[in-house]
C-alpha cells in the first residue's frame, strides 16, 4: 500500500452513557454526600430552627434580626461543610 494512502479505520461503537438513577446523581462518597447533609440537618438546621422559634416567642420585636443572624450562621456552616471535602490528605488524616 502506498504511503500517502491512509487506511480507513472502522467507526468505533457509540458508547451509551450509563442510566441515570438517584444513586448516580447524588453519590455518597465525594463532595457533599448524604452523611454531611444529615449531619448538617441534625447538628445545625434543626437546632437553628428551634432557637429562631424560641427567640420569636420570647423577643418578638427583635426576632427578625436574630433570624438574619441564624440564617447567616447556617449559611457559613454549609459553606464550611461543603468545603471540608477539599481538604488535603494531610489535614484529613489527623
Amino acid at each position: 500500500m502506498p504511503q500517502h494512502v491512509q487506511q480507513i479505520q472502522p467507526a468505533p461503537e457509540q458508547v451509551q452513557p450509563p442510566a441515570q438513577n438517584f444513586i448516580t446523581i447524588a453519590p455518597a462518597a465525594p463532595g457533599f454526600g448524604w452523611g454531611k447533609a444529615a449531619g448538617m440537618l441534625f447538628a445545625v438546621l434543626i437546632p437553628a430552627g428551634l432557637v429562631a422559634y424560641a427567640n420569636h416567642l420570647v423577643f418578638p420585636e427583635s426576632s427578625w434580626i436574630a433570624l438574619g443572624m441564624i440564617i447567616t450562621t447556617c449559611g457559613i456552616a454549609g459553606i464550611f461543610a461543603m468545603a471540608s471535602s477539599y481538604a488535603t490528605r494531610k489535614v484529613r488524616v489527623r
